[in-house]
């Protein structure tokens, strides 16, 4: 079908745990965890408020794309879960 689709994502980069977590009774999953994934997430909600691609990239992973990417930086400095002002990027192609 002709259906429209957008990405909404948050893309933060840093040090995470990974590994399998769970109960072996109950269930176990292979997961990250850590301030960099929550980070992401709570990028991810500001990607729905957004307009365009709708998938805002964190200040620590702008350097971590090609040259020439076409981003805005957004006005949005503050998310939950936060004390410290973070940059936030909308990525725009």
């Amino acid at each position: 079908q002709d259906l429209p689709v957008k990405p909404v994502m948050g893309i933060n980069s840093g040090v995470v745990v990974a590994g399998i977590l769970g109960a072996k009774e109950v269930h176990l999953d292979y997961t990250v965890i850590g301030d960099t994934v929550n980070l992401s997430a709570r990028l991810t909600a500001l990607a729905h408020d957004v307009h365009g691609s709708q998938v805002v990239i964190s200040g620590t992973s702008r350097p971590l794309l090609p040259p020439g990417k076409a981003l805005e930086k957004l006005a949005q400095s503050h998310v939950k879960g936060k004390t410290e002002e973070i940059e936030a990027f909308l990525l725009l192609d």
